[in-house]
């Protein structure tokens, strides 16, 4: 850190950087929406003088999700190496380089290789993110830096949708900048190393002026560093093979990875990347680059509703609620295109898509937006709590490079109509999963939870869903 401002100063400079990340990760998510219908044209704004197929279409868009199911596991064995920090900041290089890469360079080639670049930062971002930010704020502050971190993706998005569409490809480029670079100019001056990394490495009195920055004066440094030293016993003592020795961390694991196959099967991630691409399918009475922003931002305030949700129902009654609304919202849509597609509608009833995408995204948002993440974190035990949350990010990266591959080629061979009655399917599939699988975790600690997974409670059954 350069400047030490005090304890607030710190903690909301330190927040104010993980907002500029959070902001470049809803970028490179986003940027592909924009993006590729320039690319279909010869024009100015294209920086290739040629259009791109379809197939090279997917790549661009796909390649920074597979970048990231290897940047996972990359950056978070490095930073229990050389330490969070170092490793935290060096997220927007990666990311800058790849924007200074397809501004300078007008090649195809050169866009794979930085968007796959800024795939492995963007999978280091969330193993970070978790970690990191977990590390250096405390119980009561924790939830306010991570809902106001992962609010600024949706503004992300908002800014792709509504820069992206009125400059040129390598304008937009050199704009998108602007983030990664405040990034890692924020970091650098507010953000210290984890107090948890150096008590990992045996330098208690350095974890204790780390907490005294980022603590108020009376806070109790002491209990802090009992708990981190405990949790760092308990990881040491662990190893992956555990995972699969005890009846409730299989059904942890298994919990974790269905509710990430479900959250990228909604087709979140498809309806992000190809925003502007599907309202000009769907037929909306909107323009698709006025319907792409009107999504992005219904998407950045329904986030903010989640924190209190969440604080008044049930993990299970909010998911079930948020896949019905998103059932709802894709079967209505995928109806509507496979009726417009056959010719049988009419002008009167073209708000459909901007209304069922809006529905989608309220229902994504307050439920299995945050909480398929959220539930994993609170039911994974810490012994294999690393290991497991790299492999879940790993696994939800993997399924959305596959699901933004072949988007386009299966919309090509069955329509947008039925891919949207696909993921329609998929939710109720997920939502059955989280019925009669997904145990509740609102108000439970860490053993009660293990407790309700290895079947030792007589709470198990219909509030549990654990059989």
């Amino acid at each position: 850190m350069i400047i030490r401002f005090g304890y607030l100063n710190n903690l909301v400079g330190t927040t104010l950087a993980s907002c500029f990340l959070s902001l470049s990760l809803g970028n490179l998510l986003s940027w592909s929406s924009p993006v590729i219908p320039k690319l279909e044209n010869v024009t100015s704004d294209n920086p290739f003088g040629k259009v791109i197929t379809s197939s090279q279409e997917s790549w661009l868009s796909s390649l920074v999700t597979l970048g990231a199911v290897i940047g996972c596991w990359i950056f978070g064995a490095v930073s229990e190496v050389i330490g969070r920090k170092i490793v935290y900041i060096s997220l927007g290089v990666f990311i800058s380089l790849g924007y200074v890469l397809m501004a300078a360079i007008h090649k195809l080639e050169v866009y794979y290789a930085a968007r796959f670049l800024q795939g492995v930062a963007l999978g280091g971002a969330f193993n970070l993110m978790l970690t990191y930010l977990g590390e250096i704020t405390s119980k009561e502050n924790r939830g306010v830096v991570m809902t106001a971190s992962a609010m600024m993706s949706s503004a992300g998005a908002i800014f792709c949708y509504a820069i992206g569409p009125y400059v040129s490809v390598t304008t937009f480029n050199t704009i998108e900048l602007t983030f990664p670079i405040a990034f890692l100019v924020t970091s650098l001056i507010f953000c210290e190393e984890s107090p948890y990394f150096f008590l990992l490495k045996n330098k208690e009195e350095l974890a204790k002026k780390v907490l005294k920055i980022y603590r108020c004066s009376n806070y109790d440094l002491e209990n802090d560093i009992k708990e981190m030293k405990e949790q760092i016993r308990i990881q040491k003592e662990g190893n992956v093979m555990d995972i699969f020795k005890t009846k409730g961390y299989i059904k942890a694991l298994i919990t974790g990875i269905g509710l990430m196959i479900g959250q990228q099967f909604t087709g979140i991630n498809a309806i992000l990347m190809y925003s502007q691409s599907i309202f000009a399918l769907t037929g909306s009475s909107l323009s698709p680059e006025i319907g792409s922003l009107i999504i992005a931002v219904i998407q950045l305030f329904s986030g903010g509703l989640t924190p209190f949700i969440s604080q008044k129902f049930d993990r299970k009654s909010i998911l079930l609620s948020s896949g019905l609304g998103m059932i709802i919202s894709e079967v209505s849509l995928g109806i509507y295109c496979i009726f417009k597609d056959a010719g049988k509608t009419s002008d009167s009833i073209n708000f459909i898509p901007i209304l069922a995408l809006t529905i989608f995204t309220m229902s994504y948002n307050f439920g299995f937006g945050p909480l398929c993440w959220l539930v994993p974190g609170e039911i994974m035990p810490a012994r294999v709590k690393i290991f497991t949350i790299s492999a879940l990010i790993s696994i939800y990266f993997g399924i959305g490079f596959l699901i933004a591959q072949f988007f386009n080629s299966a919309v090509d061979a069955v329509g947008i109509g039925s891919i949207f009655l696909f993921f329609a399917g998929c939710c109720f599939v997920s939502c059955l999963f989280i019925k009669f699988f997904v145990i509740e975790t609102r108000g439970k600690s860490l053993e009660e939870i293990q407790d309700i997974l290895n079947g030792k409670t007589s709470s198990i059954g219909s509030n549990d869903g654990i059989k």
